[in-house]
């Protein structure tokens, strides 16, 4: 007997990439905190894909919706081709102590998740205009709370053979 395609949680829909990120009620659950309204990610979705990386990249894109009454986050990271498809991705709930945090932990997953499938060419776009500063600073300038992620994202990041962190405007 074959594996159903349908989904695991909420046997309403296929199973697939956009369908577990975007659609399904119960991986919802688990990055909305009770009190928070979820950001539209179909909406960044549909924004990051209007420009596709060149062939032979990933485009991948990271990003944090952080709560501050109940120091918790969540950070989602996409991966797509250059034909703009989603091939990957995650979303999962973190507990920290800021917005900023938040995003340097979305970036610093985002490029492990981007080795662990493999990928050598990369564009990571991000819409935290500060970590986009912090990455080009010395470390004395840095906030305390997240010098280890940057230092381990200029670390990681160099070992991919083309590489590129840059800022987007998410309206």
């Amino acid at each position: 007997m074959a594996p159903s395609p349908m989904c695991l949680l909420c046997d309403v829909s296929k199973e697939t990439i956009e369908h577990m990120l975007f659609e399904c009620p119960h991986a919802k659950l688990t990055c909305i905190s009770r009190n928070s309204a979820r950001p539209d990610l179909k909406l960044a979705a549909w924004k990051a894909k209007k420009e596709s990386p060149p062939r032979g990249s990933f485009k991948i894109n990271s990003d944090a919706a952080w709560i501050d009454e109940d120091k918790e986050a969540c950070i989602s990271c996409m991966i797509h081709n250059f034909k703009g498809h989603v091939v990957d991705g995650f979303a999962k709930k973190v507990f920290c102590s800021s917005a900023l945090v938040a995003e340097a932990l979305a970036l610093c997953q985002a490029i492990s998740f981007a080795g662990n499938i493999g990928a050598t060419s990369v564009i990571f776009e991000i819409d935290a205009q500060a970590m986009i500063g912090y990455l080009s600073d010395v470390l004395d300038n840095i906030p305390w709370k997240i010098q280890s992620h940057i230092l381990f994202i200029k670390d990681k990041v160099s070992l991919f053979v083309s590489q590129k962190v840059r800022f987007v405007l998410r309206t």
